[in-house]
Parts: C-alpha cells; structure tokens; sequence
C-alpha cells in the first residue's frame, strides 16, 4: 500500500479522528482543572482590618476565605496599643480566594531611640542628625556664646539630657543655640497674620 493510499485508508482517518478527539478532551479537562484550581472567576472584598486585634484579624480573615501576615509594626500614640493600623491590599479590593493579607499593628510601647551627640556641633549638623534619629525639634533658644551656632545644650521639658539618654521615637527636643552677637539689639519683624511656625522661623 502506498503513502497516498495509507493516509487516506479507513484505518488511518480512524485513528487520526480518535487522537484528536483524545487530545481535546485532554486540552478540555485540563483547562477545567486550571480554573478549579486557581479559583476562576471567584473574588472577594477585602474586609477593613483596622482597628482589630491581630486575633480578630485572623478570624476575620478565615471568615473570608483569606489568610493574614503580621510583617510589621509601628507606635502611633492616638491608636489603641495591639490594633491593626496598617493593611495591604486595602480594604474593598477584590482578590482571591487564600490571598495573603499583610498587616501593620500599633505597638504596645513607643519605639526607643538613643540619644545621638548633638552639643559642640553646629546646628545644621544637629539637624541632620535629629531627624535621622527619629526625633523632632521642639522649641530653639539662643544663649550669649563665642561660638556662633553651635549647640549648647539639648533638653526635653527643660531638662538636660545626654548623648545616649533613651527617648520614644517621635519625641520633641528643645535645643539651646550659641550666638556670638546674642547682646547685640536687633529689631523685631512684625509677626502679625503669621502662624506659630512661620513666627518661630522668621524670629529664628
């Protein structure tokens, strides 16, 4: 029998009917299989976990067929202590079903930091090193001093401290300035129509 007559035999055409029927029904169950597996199709909100205990995070999370991951937390002292503050993706996105949702909760207690060398230097420097440090200027006073802008002292609610003094993330320090000319008049700008900041900025 010849190639022509092979390929165009009953046989041969039976055969050939037979595997692509086979192979459709493969391609069939396993795109099935697919969207059975990956949920097609098949979304759900995102809840509003803010406020919530990590615990109640978790069984609201199971109740919406999603899992949580604690991967972070922060101290913000207007937030109950232990409560999710933080979530990723945002609550009412739609995701699917098992999606991990990441969560940031408040701390029980405010982060420490320590206290950087902030006197003898000058006061950009002390700047600098405030900010990087977690920290904020509070109020800034100049003292009478050979040395012009050099930090003289650092205090919190008129108190001394230290280089290496232990304070919450986030807390103000006051700074006492050196300024050479400090007895020297000067004339004082109109303040008048300016906020607390704009004042303490143009009288420094």
């Amino acid at each position: 029998m010849s190639l022509k007559q092979f390929l165009f035999s009953r046989v041969f055409l039976r055969h050939l009917i037979f595997a692509i029927l086979l192979v459709s029904v493969l391609i069939f169950i396993t795109l099935k299989g697919l969207k059975t597996y990956t949920h097609h199709g098949e979304a759900y909100p995102v809840p509003d976990f803010s406020g919530l205990t990590v615990e109640q995070a978790e069984e609201t999370a199971r109740q919406n067929h999603l899992v949580t991951e604690l991967i972070d937390s922060v101290y913000k002292d207007d937030v109950l202590p232990g409560v999710i503050v933080e979530q990723v993706p945002e609550a009412g996105l739609k995701v699917k079903r098992k999606r991990v949702i990441f969560l940031t909760k408040n701390s029980m207690q405010p982060e420490m930091v320590a206290i950087p060398k902030l006197t003898d230097i000058s006061f950009r420097q002390a700047l600098v090193l405030i900010e990087n440090c977690g920290l904020q200027v509070g109020n800034i006073s100049y003292h009478p001093s050979e040395y012009n802008d050099l930090v003289l002292k650092v205090q919190k609610d008129s108190a001394d401290i230290q280089q290496g003094q232990q304070l919450a993330k986030g807390s103000r320090i006051d700074l006492i300035i050196g300024r050479s000319q400090g007895n020297i008049s000067t004339p004082l700008p109109n303040l008048i129509g300016l906020t607390i900041n704009e004042a303490q900025l143009t009288l420094t």
